[in-house]
């Protein structure tokens, strides 16, 4: 027996390590991660590892002379393994222990003759190499030996794996809707001071550009164009460039008609270097068409910033005397709450 061949097989044929009951659902998080790290303390591979070159030619490289070294470190959330040999680079493999999601075993072909398996897990995982973070959904290689007739060992592994996985998705689950209630609340503190702000106002005098090019005031243009006089009015900021959800929620509201009931305003925000030849023919073309179906303005100037912040969409809702009574900043909206609220004025009206 070669020297390569007896380090192998010293890396390899290990004593069984196996603690029963893991994979009941009661086991603790602590139980697990310590008997995860039993188990790689036990078979994990840390040794010089040749390959002995028995695989396939297009993988034959310099590993039958050079060996790799490996070490690993196990977190609750995390499998680290690092590999180190000179003719590669220092690689480090970081396994969020949540997304294995299939830990299985094939048969070795990098150890042939080592009688032994090994373990992949098929699911994303986080790979640093050369220092650079580097996102990947290859399948990931353990350096770990498990004997033909030890699949115990396995078995015990995946259990432990899975109870880490549901307690990390558990706090993950948690701290997301954590955030969740902390954003709404934010928002909605938003929303109320930008209500106190607007409602019972009217729309300063802002300088837009009709589809022609002509400077006209807002305000003005509107009351002197509205199809509808004694009804509420929509106005909704979008951008062709850059807000694809503007054109749906907008292609929505008038596909199902909004525009023959109220009056609605679409004002777009891009910017005075936007090429508006080429944006007022992607207009003409496109259906529904903004230009005919409602009020089309542009804001080339960032002349509704003290408003609306430069965003869009933003929907300001109008009363048919043109004083607003409603603003919300976002896409989260839905349509139908865009035409409630255009109903409630209307009705108030």
């Amino acid at each position: 027996m070669n020297i390569k061949t007896n380090y192998l097989l010293k890396a390899f044929l290990l004593t069984s390590f196996f603690l029963p009951g893991l994979s009941g659902y009661g086991q603790t998080k602590e139980a697990a991660l310590t008997t995860l790290k039993g188990i790689f303390a036990e078979r994990f591979i840390k040794t010089a590892v040749y390959k002995i070159g028995e695989a396939d030619d297009n993988l034959k490289l310099q590993y039958d002379k050079t060996p790799s070294y490996y070490d690993y470190e196990i977190t609750e959330k995390y499998i680290i393994i690092s590999k180190k040999n000179e003719a590669e680079k220092d690689k480090r493999t970081v396994i969020p222990i949540d997304v294995i999601n299939n830990l299985f075993i094939v048969e070795s072909g990098f150890f042939k003759k080592s009688g032994a398996l090994e373990l992949k897990s098929k699911g994303p995982n986080f790979e640093l190499t050369w220092g650079a973070d580097k996102y990947t959904t290859a399948v990931c290689y353990f350096p770990f030996s498990i004997l033909k007739d030890d699949l115990a060992v396995h078995s015990t592994m995946v259990a432990a794996i899975n109870v880490l996985s549901r307690e990390i998705k558990s706090v993950i689950k948690k701290d997301k809707e954590i955030a969740k209630s902390a954003q709404q609340k934010l928002d909605d503190e938003n929303q109320l001071a930008l209500d106190r702000k607007l409602n019972g106002t009217f729309l300063p005098p802002f300088k837009v550009f009709t589809f022609d090019s002509l400077t006209v005031t807002l305000s003005a243009h509107i009351e002197q164009n509205r199809p509808f006089k004694n009804k509420p009015t929509l106005l909704i900021t979008w951008s062709n460039e850059w807000c694809n959800i503007c054109i749906k929620k907008i292609d929505t509201l008038l596909n199902n008609g909004l525009a023959l009931k109220y009056n609605i305003i679409l004002i777009n925000k891009e910017l005075a270097k936007t090429n508006f030849s080429k944006l007022k023919t992607k207009i003409l073309t496109h259906s529904p068409n903004y230009n005919k179906d409602a009020i089309l303005l542009f804001d080339r100037n960032s002349q509704l910033e003290p408003i609306d912040k430069n965003s869009a969409p933003f929907f300001l809702w109008l009363d048919k005397n043109l004083k607003i009574v409603k603003a919300y900043p976002g896409y989260s909206i839905n349509t139908t709450t865009i035409n409630n609220m255009l109903l409630q004025i209307d009705q108030i009206n």
